[in-house]
C-alpha cells in the first residue's frame, strides 16, 4: 500500500511536469513568432526608407546634372560673346586708329600733338578692354553662383535604417522541467512511502504491544493456557 500510495504522487508530480513544460513550449512558440513578426516588420520598415532615400538620391542626381549642364551652356556663350566682342573691338580700335593716322597725316599734324592724339586714343581703349574683362569675368562668377544656387535645392537628409535588436530569449525550457517535475516526484512518492510505511510499522508495534499486554493480564486471571478458568458462577 505505501508503494502505490508514492507511486500515484510520483505519477501526479509528472503528469503535472508535463503540463507545466508543455506550456513552456507554447509561450516559448509564442514569443518566437512575436520576434519573428517584429523582425519582419523592421525589414519591411527598412525597405520603405531604402526605396525612399533611392528616390532622393535620384532626384538629388537631376537637379545636379541640370545645374552643371544649365552653367555650361551660360559659360559656352558668355565666352562665346566675349570672343566676338573682343574680336570685333579690335578690329574697330585698328580700323579707328588707322583713320586718325592717316588725319593727322592729311593735317600734316606731327610731334607731341600727334603722339598725345595717339596715346589718348590708346589710353580709351585699354580702358575698353579693361572694362569688357571685368564684365566677362562677372558673367562667368554670376553663372558660378546660379549653379550653386541650383545645387543648392538638393536634400541630403537621408533617413537611416532602423537596426534589430534581438529580444530576451526564454529558450527550451521543457526539459528542465520535467527533470525537475521528474525528481519531485520521485523525492515526494518515496517519502510518502516511507511515511506510510513508518506509521504502519508504529501502528502494528503499537498493536503487538497492547495485544502483549492484553496477553499478560487474560493469563493472571486463570484464562491463559493450563489455567483454571474462570470462577463458577454464583462464586
Amino acid at each position: 500500500m505505501p508503494i502505490i500510495m508514492g507511486g500515484m504522487m510520483a505519477a501526479s508530480a509528472i503528469m503535472g511536469g508535463m503540463q507545466q513544460a508543455n506550456q513552456a513550449k507554447a509561450q516559448q512558440a509564442q514569443q518566437e513568432w512575436a520576434e519573428f513578426e517584429r523582425k519582419m516588420q523592421i525589414q519591411k520598415q527598412n525597405r520603405a526608407i531604402a526605396k525612399k532615400n533611392a528616390l532622393q538620391w535620384q532626384q538629388n542626381k537631376f537637379i545636379e546634372q541640370a545645374a552643371n549642364k544649365s552653367r555650361a551652356e551660360r559659360d559656352y556663350f558668355i565666352r562665346l560673346n566675349y570672343r566676338n566682342e573682343t574680336g570685333e573691338f579690335s578690329r574697330n580700335m585698328t580700323a579707328t586708329n588707322d583713320r586718325l593716322l592717316g588725319y593727322l597725316n592729311s593735317k600734316n599734324i606731327r610731334g607731341q600733338t600727334a603722339k598725345q592724339l595717339m596715346r589718348q586714343s590708346l589710353d580709351s581703349a585699354k580702358r575698353a578692354s579693361v572694362n569688357r574683362r571685368l564684365s566677362y569675368e562677372n558673367q562667368l562668377r554670376s553663372s558660378e553662383r546660379r549653379q550653386q544656387a541650383d545645387l543648392g535645392k538638393r536634400s541630403f537628409a537621408y533617413n537611416d535604417s532602423i537596426q534589430y535588436m534581438p529580444g530576451l530569449e526564454m529558450g527550451d525550457q521543457s526539459k528542465g522541467i520535467m527533470t525537475a517535475a521528474i525528481g519531485q516526484g520521485i523525492l515526494a512518492g518515496g517519502m510518502a512511502a516511507f511515511g506510510a510505511a513508518s506509521q504502519q510499522a508504529q501502528a502494528e508495534k503499537v498493536t503487538a504491544g497492547i495485544e502483549s499486554q492484553a496477553d499478560a493480564i487474560w493469563n493472571s486471571i486463570g484464562y491463559g493456557s493450563g489455567g483454571m478458568g474462570p470462577p463458577a458462577p454464583g462464586y
